[in-house]
């Protein structure tokens, strides 16, 4: 049974560790970060009031001005 971790607020939980032998794909984390950028960015520029919409987002980070 795995040991439990004591936190300063009173939250107890127990970490799992999880053992792979498969190296990191670097590739496949850089595209899918480069997927979900354009809907951070919108997001995150829409609480701030900016009227840009999705694809007025995606086309600035295409570089296309």
């Amino acid at each position: 049974m795995p040991t439990t971790t004591q936190l300063p607020l009173g939250i107890a939980y127990a970490p799992l560790r999880y053992a792979t032998d498969a190296a990191p794909n670097v590739k496949r984390a850089a595209f899918r970060a480069r997927k979900v950028l354009a809907g951070i960015v919108h997001d995150a520029t829409a609480l701030e009031g900016n009227p840009f919409t999705f694809p007025e987002v995606q086309t600035l980070l295409d570089g296309v001005t």
